[in-house]
C-alpha cells in the first residue's frame, strides 16, 4: 500500500498516518514528532530530505525518543518511499 500523495514526497496527513503505524510510539512520542516535523512538512518532504530530518532528530538526544524508537521511526517512514 502507498502511503505518499506522489512517488517523491511524503505530506503531513501520510506522515501522521504512518507514526499510528509504529506501535513503539506513544501518543505523546507521535504528538512530538509530528511538532519537530511541522514545518519540513508543509511542502512534503522528499527521502533525503526525511532522511536529514531524522539524522537531526538522532542528534537531539530528547527525553520524549529513545534511540531504539527513532529507528523505528526511520524504517517505517523510508520502507513506504
Amino acid at each position: 500500500m502507498v502511503f505518499f500523495s506522489d512517488s517523491s514526497k511524503i505530506y503531513r496527513d501520510e506522515f501522521k498516518r504512518l507514526l499510528y503505524k509504529i506501535p513503539a510510539l506513544s501518543p505523546q512520542e507521535r504528538s512530538y514528532v509530528l511538532g519537530l516535523f511541522q514545518d519540513a512538512l508543509e511542502n512534503g518532504l522528499t527521502k533525503e530530505e526525511l532522511r536529514r530530518e531524522i539524522y537531526q532528530l538522532k542528534k537531539i538526544h530528547s527525553d520524549e525518543l529513545d534511540f531504539s524508537e527513532i529507528e523505528k521511526l526511520q524504517k517505517k517512514l523510508l520502507e513506504n518511499f
